[in-house]
């Protein structure tokens, strides 16, 4: 995977984790590591965004270390508040994302590419205590870069993914001429370099 973009927001088990999936996911595939995005809710924190073959993920990256469990809408590490889950408020930021990248992408790609948020759990930490509703979007850093593999990619991301590529004369989100509007977008006015600051968690 090729990284375009790369602020320095991440804390350094989340960069080593970076470096695996630069090394080990697809070339194909281009990211934008620890930016800043603005729109008019306010300013959006990514640690990864990623553009695929049939989509955009967008990624956060844990190191946590304990047992991960959840209640009422926050995430907990034995038993210690760590906030809101983090997929629900990447869940959010990917719907915000997918209307940033329509308003700005659509007139170019010929279609706004599909958005969805996933959690990569790079420390000790596992997904198996969460809802079962959230352990769709929470793996380990091992099993997310499986997703190199068809099938695992496939088994991974949501199913109702509508937009058609084979068989009609529409581009894929990572064709090269695509991949040149997003990596345009990703060093424009509207996406800034984070920054490392010490998280409340």
């Amino acid at each position: 995977m090729k990284v375009i973009v790369k602020g320095r927001g991440l804390h350094a088990s989340e960069t080593k984790a970076l470096t695996r999936m630069e090394a080990e996911l697809r070339n194909s595939w281009h990211s934008y590591a620890s930016v800043l995005i603005c729109d008019s809710q306010g300013s959006m924190e990514f640690d990864l965004i990623m553009v695929t073959h049939d989509r955009v993920l967008v990624v956060e990256l844990k190191e946590w270390r304990g047992k991960l469990t959840s209640y009422d809408g926050n995430w907990y590490i034995d038993g210690k508040s760590r906030g809101k889950s983090p997929y629900h408020t990447k869940r959010d930021q990917a719907i915000r994302l997918k209307n940033i990248l329509a308003k700005e992408l659509q007139h170019k790609l010929g279609y706004y590419p599909f958005v969805e948020a996933h959690v990569v759990l790079c420390g000790k930490a596992t997904p198996e205590h969460l809802p079962s509703s959230e352990q769709l979007y929470v793996h380990r850093l091992e099993d997310f870069l499986k997703i190199n593999d068809t099938a695992a990619y496939d088994a991974l991301v949501q199913k109702n993914q509508m937009i058609k590529f084979d068989g009609i004369s529409r581009l894929r989100p990572n064709d090269p001429v695509n991949l040149k509007h997003f990596d345009e977008f990703f060093r424009g006015r509207l996406v800034k370099l984070a920054n490392f600051t010490v998280k409340g968690y």
